[in-house]
């Protein structure tokens, strides 16, 4: 979707924060993960030429990262599947969450040079630069978020456009929302469901 492609890049630049700030905003009337991650995906992929998005949850103490992306099966109205990344895996939301430091990927070329096991998967699923934007609460990450793009962009523009972000879903007035993503037993136990053998192997069935 995106906004306006006719936008000056001013007016391409305030669309995309009205609309980060949006999704912050109904973040203060998510309850659960899931809620979390249909807010984030309904509104991150709104963000112009964000081709695809991802949302990140502390599991196991950091140990691990419950993980869903804006792909066709893994978000709907009555079911999010979440997978598991490491916590020390060599992946830009895992690094994000470790260092509480957004990782920005301006071009494919970043990525090859960063994380080169990523760049033929990503490239192929139409992405031309990316940033991973860990989610902070009293001075900590509980998650992180994942705009991939369908075009390359300047990194000083994509830290400054979004790193608004962080400190808006830290705001009191959206601390329910960041709640939703700290120690919830229901969506660990989600996630272990979905990311258990016999899931895996009724999802290679299907």
């Amino acid at each position: 979707m995106g906004t306006p492609s006719g936008l000056t890049p001013l007016g391409r630049t305030a669309g995309q924060l009205v609309l980060l700030r949006r999704l912050t905003a109904a973040l203060a009337d998510a309850m659960t993960p899931d809620d979390v991650a249909r807010v984030t995906m309904d509104h991150a992929v709104q963000v112009d030429h964000v081709q695809r998005a991802g949302l990140a949850t502390l599991e196991r103490a950091g140990r691990e990262l419950g993980f869903v992306a804006s792909d066709d099966d893994s978000v709907t109205s009555t079911a999010v599947r979440w997978c598991r990344i490491e916590g020390l895996a060599d992946v830009p939301m895992a690094e994000c969450v470790r260092t509480a430091t957004p990782v920005l990927l301006p071009t494919a070329d970043d990525l090859l040079r960063r994380f080169p096991h990523l760049h033929e998967r990503q490239t192929g699923l139409g992405m031309r630069s990316m940033a991973a934007l860990p989610l902070m609460v009293d001075e900590r990450p509980i998650g992180a978020l994942m705009l991939s793009f369908d075009e390359p962009r300047d990194e000083d523009r994509m830290g400054s456009h979004y790193g608004s972000l962080r400190e808006e879903v830290a705001d009191p007035e959206h601390r329910d929302g960041a709640s939703a993503l700290l120690n919830d037993e229901e969506h660990e136990r989600a996630v272990e469901e979905e990311t258990s053998p016999a899931r895996q192997t009724e999802k290679k069935r299907s």
